[in-house]
């Protein structure tokens, strides 16, 4: 069993797409929770505190970052 940091809200991974170069990012909406999960049991704990997505910030080494409007907004708040 593996314990990792997780981030559960809203987020969207893809590629973004320049001058036919792609890499890979995340785009965050929203940051509910950060919490230390087992990794086998988190697609149950997102689903009990009903939310949208998660993701391990430690394996997203290399990929773009984009913060929202929507996120940047909810630090105004």
């Amino acid at each position: 069993m593996t314990t990792k940091l997780v981030w559960f809200g809203s987020f969207e991974f893809g590629d973004f797409d320049k001058s036919g170069d792609k890499y890979p990012c995340v785009l965050i909406h929203k940051i509910d929770e950060k919490v230390w999960v087992d990794e086998s049991e988190i697609e149950d704990y997102m689903a009990v505190n009903h939310h949208d997505s998660w993701m391990i910030p430690e394996e997203c080494k290399g990929f773009e970052i984009f913060y929202t409007k929507t996120f940047m907004k909810e630090l105004s708040l």
